[in-house]
């Protein structure tokens, strides 16, 4: 993941969160991937994201609002950790 970002939890459910997001980067939240939460910049989500089949993720205005879809998902049971598979 990132460097910048905070681990947070919620009911039992461990996920994260940038420090600080650039003016030109792009807001994502994740809930299927090798790391949950939300991300900043489009680059993190591909290094995050490669070799993992049926990576989720979606575009958000703000980190506040990425962090409420996040918490929604763990509410429904629709987190998923996925390793990525070895090269």
């Amino acid at each position: 993941m990132a460097d910048e970002s905070v681990l947070h939890v919620y009911k039992d459910v461990f996920y994260n969160i940038p420090v600080q997001v650039k003016p030109t980067q792009s807001i994502f939240y994740v809930t299927h991937r090798s790391h949950i939460g939300v991300v900043a910049g489009w680059e993190n989500i591909l290094n995050c994201a490669l070799g993992v089949t049926g990576a989720v993720y979606h575009d958000v205005d703000s980190i506040a609002i990425g962090e409420e879809n996040v918490r929604i998902a763990i509410d429904e049971g629709r987190i998923h950790m996925v390793e990525p598979l070895p090269e």
